[in-house]
């Protein structure tokens, strides 16, 4: 009985005519050679990207709760040092990404500068493992983060 049901019907049950068809406008929309990885890689090749996961779970910090004057981007993955602006929250701008044993992974930061983030991280040691491990949330992150002394 099935077969014959089927028979004349097209993929998902539906008939073939009742399929859209493609035509010169869809056809301009998007081309066969358009896909999501082309797409991806021609604005990657115009645009400094942040990894999506990166962004989403990043959260920002000024002198007002750090103590240091360049913005802190802390996340479960590690710490950056806004460096040009200083005061940027933005962390696709020019950053130092930094190891939580203080070394510099990723840019250039001055030595000033990062002997306040290794004090930073000196103070803060437990609260951002705990950060970092996903055991605080980040209200309770800002609850216990101590700056550094002026």
């Amino acid at each position: 009985m099935y077969p014959q049901v089927l028979s004349g019907l097209g993929r998902f049950g539906r008939s073939e005519s009742s399929y859209p068809r493609a035509n010169s406008f869809s056809r301009l929309l998007a081309p066969a050679e358009c896909d999501a990885y082309s797409v991806e890689n021609r604005v990657a090749s115009r645009v400094k990207l942040v990894p999506l996961d990166d962004l989403e779970e990043m959260v920002s910090y000024g002198r007002s709760v750090t103590g240091i004057g360049n913005t802190i981007f802390l996340s479960p993955k590690g710490i950056k040092v806004a460096i040009v602006p200083p005061d940027s929250v933005d962390p696709r701008n020019k950053v130092a990404s930094i190891a939580f044993d203080g070394s510099v992974v990723a840019g250039e930061i001055n030595p000033e500068l990062l002997s306040q983030v290794r004090q930073f991280l000196a103070l803060n040691r437990q609260v951002l493992a705990d950060h970092w491990r996903y055991r605080i949330d980040t209200e309770e992150l800002q609850r216990r983060l101590r700056p550094v002394p002026q």
